[in-house]
């Protein structure tokens, strides 16, 4: 019972520092001036060609000429925001939230209890590489979301519409925000294939191929018939695509230059924390008891599926340059999430639940990118009073109502 209220603790104060944080850049999301090169570059344009209706042929989109013709569910989104006359720079707040929600809801399909499930996703959603963008129009943040949203519901599939409705937005969210969307998918279809085709009919194939396609196959056929490749500007197979100065490097080559190792290093370090130790997650499978450990299971497949997409990531982007090693862990958001998520499920099992949750909480003391704001503190202490007396209050209600009922 003690393990349990320290738990509850932690979950508490790991909620009031997301709920700052959130707080703090909403606001700051009325006053910042956009800057970042990608969201001024394909980000915004395509947002704006939601709403001019230039959306359906890039070629008329205002940005990179290349760019623009990837995908755009994401920035769907961000056309919403720009259509009711919000500031694009909540754009990646909202994503947070949608993110923390994500997490709760996959540390529970994963079998974490309620609050670790709640300390896993504010440990996620604080992290530095996730604050460093959160004003910003990049869409890496909602791909991770849409990636983690699929990965959960694929772990208990269910014959229901509703199940494979949601299953098909997800999965178009996924590969309608980013190419490498697509490769993400077909990872996680091969994991969990059996699984899925016990409950899948031809009734319930067409219920997901319909969001599926409204949200993530549309970019690809309109790509294929405006300029025929659905991946362009990447060549593929018998397509023709074009060559960009970005592809000259990634992060494999990047690892050769002069101290590149180092640099990854010290990127891993500055962006994730603590949590750099989840490069070395493969080490444990040279135990046995984690090899053949039943109870290990789904740990063992979390870290095999951010193996994969670390691959994946070694193959994206990058160059010599510091600032752009450190920018591209952005890109890493499906490897390093998986490896936390595995980490909690071994506490768990292994009855570590408070080590794993100081552990995750200790990334929580440095707030970066804050600047002090006291006015804000008249909306912060109402909402941390009410996260910390949640439980109290809401059982006063309830006994309140049942009260009124009885009499």
């Amino acid at each position: 019972m003690n393990q349990e209220n320290n738990l509850r603790l932690l979950a508490k104060i790991s909620l009031i520092v997301f709920a700052y944080i959130l707080i703090y850049f909403f606001y700051n999301g009325f006053l910042v001036k956009i800057y970042e090169g990608d969201s001024l570059n394909y980000h915004i344009p395509i947002a704006k060609a939601f709403l001019n209706g230039t959306i359906i042929n890039p070629v008329h989109i205002n940005g990179n000429s290349f760019l623009r013709y990837y995908p755009g569910s994401s920035e769907g989104i961000l056309a919403a925001l720009i259509l009711i006359g919000l500031p694009m720079s909540i754009f990646n707040v909202l994503a947070a939230i949608f993110l923390f929600i994500v997490l709760i809801y996959s540390g529970k399909k994963f079998e974490l209890n309620n609050y670790l499930s709640i300390i896993f996703a504010s440990s996620i959603v604080t992290l530095h590489t996730i604050i460093r963008w959160i004003n910003t129009q990049v869409i890496d943040s909602w791909i991770v979301a849409f990636f983690m949203l699929t990965l959960a519901l694929l772990q208990k599939p269910e014959k229901k519409i509703s199940y494979f409705l949601l299953l098909g937005l997800s999965s178009g969210m996924l590969i309608g925000t980013k190419y490498t969307g697509l490769i993400y998918l077909i990872v996680l279809l091969i994991f969990h294939f059996q699984k899925l085709i016990k409950v899948l009919n031809l009734k319930q194939l067409l219920y997901f191929l319909i969001p599926f396609t409204i949200l993530g196959l549309i970019w690809y056929f309109r790509n294929l018939i405006v300029i025929n490749n659905p991946l362009y500007p990447f060549p593929f197979l018998f397509f023709k695509g074009v060559h960009m100065d970005f592809q000259s490097n990634n992060v494999l080559r990047a690892f050769f230059y002069p101290d590149g190792i180092v640099r990854f290093l010290n990127g891993a370090l500055s962006e994730y924390g603590l949590w750099i130790i989840s490069l070395f997650a493969p080490l444990l499978f040279l135990f046995k008891k984690f090899r053949h450990d039943k109870n290990l299971s789904k740990a063992r497949m979390l870290i095999f599926i951010a193996i994969i997409n670390f691959g994946v990531f070694l193959f994206l982007p990058s160059d010599k340059y510091y600032h752009i090693v450190v920018s591209v862990f952005r890109y890493s958001y499906p490897v390093f999430v998986l490896v936390i998520l595995s980490f909690f499920v071994i506490a768990q099992k292994l009855k570590k639940d408070l080590l794993i949750a100081f552990l995750a909480l200790t990334g929580l003391i440095i707030i970066p990118e804050i600047r002090l704001l006291p006015k804000l503190m008249f909306i912060f202490i109402p909402v941390a009073i009410g996260i910390f007396y949640f439980e109290e209050i809401y059982s006063f209600m309830k006994n309140k109502v049942r009260l009124k009922g009885g009499k």
